[in-house]
């Protein structure tokens, strides 16, 4: 969710879901950038898997990239967005995705731009890809249609 519509945005989620019952744990995660939102969010509605906040993210890929998993802070069963590159270092690879699995942390492999970075990440070993555009490789696309 945006932070410029954050507020807006979380109020008009939860209305929606509580009036249409919408039923979203484990369909559903948030990355959310300001605390306030997360706050918000969780007390509007509690059961939201809500992934690591930015500084999280940013921790945790630096412990990684130097291989410094205690320095991590990666929690069990939380979700850390990681870029394909950061500054020219490949990310998207099994050995910087295994230092979070290995925590108990999820990957969402965060704003890859084309299908075969989508691939890439998956093959990495990424739990989750987020994109702001379709992305999909032509071989998972059965996947975004119906699911399976």
């Amino acid at each position: 969710i945006k932070p410029e519509e954050g507020e807006r945005t979380i109020r008009l989620l939860a209305a929606w879901i509580h009036q249409t019952s919408f039923a979203y744990p484990g369909r559903v995660a948030f990355l959310l950038w300001k605390r306030k939102h997360s706050d918000l969010l969780q007390s509007l509605i509690p059961q939201a898997e809500i992934l690591a906040p930015e500084e999280a993210c940013w921790r945790a890929g630096d412990a990684a990239i130097l291989g410094l998993p205690l320095f991590s802070g990666v929690l069990p069963g939380v979700g850390y967005a990681v870029p394909n590159k950061f500054i020219g270092l490949e990310l998207f690879r099994k050995g910087i995705i295994g230092r979070y699995h290995h925590r108990g942390g999820k990957v969402i492999a965060y704003l890859p731009t084309d299908p075969a970075m989508v691939t890439q990440a998956l093959a990495a070993g990424c739990d989750l890809v987020l994109a702001e555009y379709p992305c999909i490789p032509k071989e998972l696309s059965h996947v975004a249609k119906n699911g399976t």
